[in-house]
Order: C-alpha cells, then structure tokens, then sequence
C-alpha cells in the first residue's frame, strides 16, 4: 500500500502542469507557474514586466520661415524680356489690374485698337525682391498690341502687409532681377538696344519706388551676332 501512495503522489505530480493565475491587471495573460520549479512555464509577459509605450506621432504644422535669398525656390525666373516667356505665370490680383488699366500707355493702346481693355493682355510672375517672405511681381506684356520696336512694358509690384504697391513702369527689351540690394530690396537691371548701341540701367530702391542707380552705353558686337 505504502508503494502504491508513493505511485499515486508520483502520478499527481507528474500529471498536474503547473498552476494558472489569471492576473487581474491585465486582459488576456496568464502565467503557469510550476508547483516544482516556481518558474514560468510560458514566453507570456508578466504584469511585472516593462511595456514598452509607442508615442503617436506628432501632427504640429512647422513654423513658417520666410524666405531668404537662400531660401528661394530654384524655380523663381529672374529674367524677362520682350521675347522671353514667363515660365509659371500666376493670377494677377483685382487691385493691379485696374492699376494696370490706369496706366496711360495701355489707355493710349485701349484708343488706338478701339478695343476694350482686358486683363488678359498682362502676364505676372511671383519673385522675391526682399527678405519678409512674401512674393512680389512683375507683370509684362502678354498681348502683342502692348510691344513696340524692341520694346515691352514692365510693371514692379512689391508685396507687403497692407497689400501690392507700385514700385517700377519701364519699357526696355530686357529686365533682370540681380542678387544686389539697395535698401534690403534686390536691384533691377534692364537693357534696351537702338542704333547699333547696348543702354544699359541698373535701378536701386529709394523707399518707396525704384530709381535709377547706375547706366552705360556699349557698342554692340556686330560679329557675335548670329545670321
């Protein structure tokens, strides 16, 4: 009898697997524990262990920078002319156009044609021209009534806060926006050619609108012309 208790208690132990605690801190997890060895008999986490926390990734808009003449997008144009086209025009907002409108070189074309005025004659490219991050214009001619004899009309807006203001009217061939500055606002240089000459003007801000800064006369080089 003695040897068939000592089977019995052997079988019992050998039978039972280990005893399972639900933890009552967690959904889901269990922990067999064996009457034996005291140890975890699965790869279960216990409520001892550490959980790791994922963070949710964060939704904050960055804080807008204004743009610097480092900052400025490689696709701004600084070059226009009377045969140069506008690579990414933009709408020209309501206030320029009757600014526009206004202009008594375009009045002179409305009497001359007998056709109304449209907004449509005009072509505007967004450029930086300062530091304070908004897009300025310039505004050519897109209707070729406007053009003369190497010649087009070329309007200077300068964007600011309290809105668009008019800062330069010149007809010339060429207009270039240089990297120079005056008065923290970029140089304009423009080129017109008659009578086998090169004029050349480079207007600087003077506060409120563009004045002329420096200008010079070349001959031009007949031979590098080509046919």
């Amino acid at each position: 009898m003695k040897t068939e208790s000592r089977r019995g208690n052997t079988g019992i132990r050998g039978s039972v697997l280990g005893i399972c605690l639900l933890s009552v801190g967690w959904l889901s997890l269990v922990t067999c524990v064996s009457p034996e060895t005291g140890r975890s008999n699965t790869g279960v986490q216990s409520a001892e262990s550490p959980i790791s926390e994922t963070k949710a990734p964060s939704h904050d808009a960055p804080t807008p920078v204004p743009r610097s003449s480092t900052q400025r997008p490689a696709t701004e144009q600084t070059g226009f002319g009377a045969e140069v086209k506008v690579r990414r025009p933009v709408p020209i907002p309501g206030s320029l156009v009757s600014i526009l409108n206004g202009d008594p070189s375009v009045q002179a074309v409305v009497r001359t044609s007998g056709e109304p005025f449209s907004a449509k004659w005009f072509v505007a490219s967004e450029v930086s021209l300062n530091e304070d991050g908004l897009a300025d214009l310039i505004v050519g001619a897109h209707d070729a009534r406007l053009l003369g004899a190497n010649m087009a009309p070329f309007w200077v807006f300068i964007n600011s806060s309290a809105g668009y203001k008019s800062a330069l009217k010149v007809d010339t061939l060429v207009l270039d926006i240089l990297e120079g500055t005056t008065n923290g606002v970029r140089d304009i240089r423009t080129e017109e050619v008659s009578a086998g000459k090169r004029f050349i003007t480079v207007y600087g801000y003077a506060g409120e609108k563009y004045a002329e800064k420096s200008s010079s006369t070349k001959d031009i080089d007949v031979k590098s012309l080509k046919p």
